[in-house]
């Protein structure tokens, strides 16, 4: 960069940089306007956007504050606070009109092009956020018209197409991201996730697009030799890491609360480094269960790793894989002897530097073929938990079971609340099947409004199943939606990303659920779930079993009662929620991967 470009041509380069997601190149050129002008509105706001973009909330929040104190009334930074607010869950202080159509579609004077393209991609972020996934869409479209280079409204689009239930289209518009800029991991990653959904997803192909992932972003991070400062003793305390944006009221982190009340800390120091941008509740419980705590929101994945590093970790878990906020690149450096992924969802990171995958006896079985098979879907090792994958702590806020509403009701209501990015086109296929079968039930959906619900009524009119059978929900608190199983008889899984947290909601409720077992850990953990509390034989083998299974029990309201009636002590006889018991095998896991670690290193 020659030194005698001005500010504004500084500016504009940086700017250039942000819109392809050069984010490090942006930030140093606008820090360096800032240095030479503190007051410089443009460079504040610019490196708030940054920050927003990179992760950094609380530090974008600051930034944009001081912007917003200096120029109060620039429109497209106030609707830049508008979603910092957000994210940092303060919805009562974004500026009135920050949000609206009115605040983004404002006079534009001589703006060129890409600024507008940038406003419509900002707007259909507030319109995402609001769940309001047309309007959404139509900005994502917009700012594509206005500047065809500009990937991020391109991959925002695929987000929003994926909530609405299209993940083979999500996916084909990620591949052209992709291409057209390699070298954004977080929208790379969303594709390898995409993968998953559609029900023709194979190991194989999963795998191998994984390990491009990880040959374009994280290969040449790895070092060659890694050194570590740790005391190579099988029998010690061992200091145990778990990495994570997701300790508060997320699946993730409601499935750590019975682990994180249950570990030996005579035997094992747990570590927690959290990008959560607002803790609540369940954020406070869980770091009651830790010893050291690390707000890691501000650390850049290379700064996480070397604190990892200067911590001496023995084992490090990563509990996100390719989700929104991994923190899969500090990973990538190794800054742990041993690293395991677990939790996030049961399939595969891609990494060199992972060296473990956990998994249970129900999503991958052992037998004959199980090596071949786990060589061609992971690049880590599988080590399989005795019994179960997950560890259910049933919510305060769970009401009582109610009576079975069939019984006064004179219908069956079957549900599905699981998000509705896992509907996919042959799960709804089945359904509208299994309503022909039940010419009374009713079914109860997860989907947002808009379009997406009118597609499946569409469908299911195509069927000649009556609208009125159909109903939907849309997000709901933790206490309304536990509420909503008292109208639920029968759960349904889709197909082929079954629920983890959502099965064990809905049994905790009363509420039996069947599921569709497939090839891929995904698709089986209905299976292990069911398996643990008793009921393998809700789980099916195909969809005409899945049919009849559904069929049969909604048919036959004593069962149904029955099973309602003494679902909770199911669960609280199962591993499923034995938190000591779940504690005592994962760690005995971490012990063994420790003491061969420490067999396998030279002294």
């Amino acid at each position: 960069m020659v030194s005698h470009l001005t500010s504004p041509q500084f500016l504009f380069i940086a700017r250039q940089h942000f819109a392809a997601g050069r984010w490090t190149a942006a930030e140093d050129l606008a820090r360096r306007v800032l240095a030479q002008h503190p007051r410089d509105t443009a460079a504040l706001h610019l490196l708030g956007q940054i920050a927003a973009q990179t992760n950094r909330p609380q530090t974008a929040l600051t930034l944009l504050e001081q912007a917003a104190e200096i120029t109060p009334d620039h429109l497209e930074l106030q609707r830049d606070l508008a979603e910092v607010y957000r994210t940092l869950q303060r919805p009562a202080e974004i500026p009135v009109g920050a949000g609206t159509a009115e605040g983004a579609g404002g006079k534009t004077g001589g703006a060129v092009p890409a600024q507008t393209a940038a406003a419509c991609f900002k707007l259909g972020r507030l319109h995402h956020d609001a769940r309001d996934l047309d309007e959404a869409s139509a900005c994502y479209r917009r700012a594509l018209e206005l500047d065809p280079n500009f990937v991020l409204p391109l991959n925002n689009l695929a987000m929003a197409r994926k909530d609405q239930g299209l993940a083979q289209e999500a996916i084909e518009l990620l591949r052209t991201a992709v291409q057209m800029d390699p070298h954004l991991p977080q929208m790379h990653s969303n594709l390898v996730y995409l993968l998953h959904l559609p029900a023709q997803a194979d190991g194989p192909t999963i795998l191998r697009e994984h390990r491009a992932w990880n040959t374009q972003h994280a290969a040449a991070l790895l070092p060659p030799h890694p050194v570590y400062e740790v005391a190579k003793t099988t029998n010690r305390r061992l200091r145990v890491g778990y990495v994570s944006p997701d300790f508060y009221e997320h699946p993730v982190g409601r499935f750590l609360l019975a682990l994180f009340a249950a570990h030996d800390h005579s035997a094992f120091e747990i570590v927690c480094y959290s990008s959560v941008p607002q803790e609540d509740p369940i954020t406070v419980q869980l770091r009651a269960g830790a010893d050291q705590w690390i707000h890691a929101t501000e650390l850049s994945d290379e700064a996480l790793a070397a604190r990892i590093r200067q911590d001496r970790i023995d084992i490090l878990v990563d509990l996100t894989m390719h989700l929104a906020r991994h923190r899969l690149l500090t990973f990538a450096r190794k800054p742990a002897p041993v690293q395991i992924t677990y939790l996030a969802y049961c399939s595969t990171t891609g990494l060199d530097a992972m060296d473990y995958r956990l998994t249970d006896p129900y999503l991958d079985p052992r037998d004959a073929d199980s090596t071949e098979r786990d060589r061609e879907r992971y690049s880590e090792r599988s080590i399989h938990l005795p019994e179960t994958y997950w560890c259910y702590q049933p919510p305060e806020a769970a009401p009582a079971i109610n009576p079975l509403p069939a019984l006064t009701r004179g219908h069956v209501t079957l549900a599905s609340l699981n998000n509705f990015c896992k509907v996919t086109p042959q799960t709804l296929q089945l359904w509208t099947r299994l309503l022909q079968q039940l010419p009374t039930a009713h079914l109860l959906i997860h989907a947002y409004p808009g379009s997406q619900r009118q597609r499946v009524r569409d469908l299911f009119a195509a069927a000649g199943i009556a609208p009125e059978r159909l109903g939907f929900f849309d997000r709901l608190t933790l206490p309304h939606y536990l509420r909503l199983h008292h109208a639920i008889d029968l759960g349904l899984d889709p197909y082929p990303h079954g629920g983890g947290t959502t099965t064990c909601d809905a049994l905790w409720m009363g509420v039996p659920t069947v599921s569709l077992v497939g090839p891929a850990a995904l698709s089986r953990g209905g299976l292990s779930i069911l398996s643990n509390v008793g009921l393998p034989e809700l789980a099916a083998h195909s969809p005409e079993d899945y049919l009849r299974i559904a069929s049969e029990l909604a048919s036959d309201l004593p069962r149904l009662a029955a099973l309602r009636t003494g679902m909770r002590d199911r669960l609280l006889a199962s591993p499923l929620t034995n938190g000591p018991r779940f504690a005592k095998n994962l760690e005995g896991i971490y012990r063994s991967l420790w003491q061969n670690w420490c067999q396998t290193v030279r002294p």
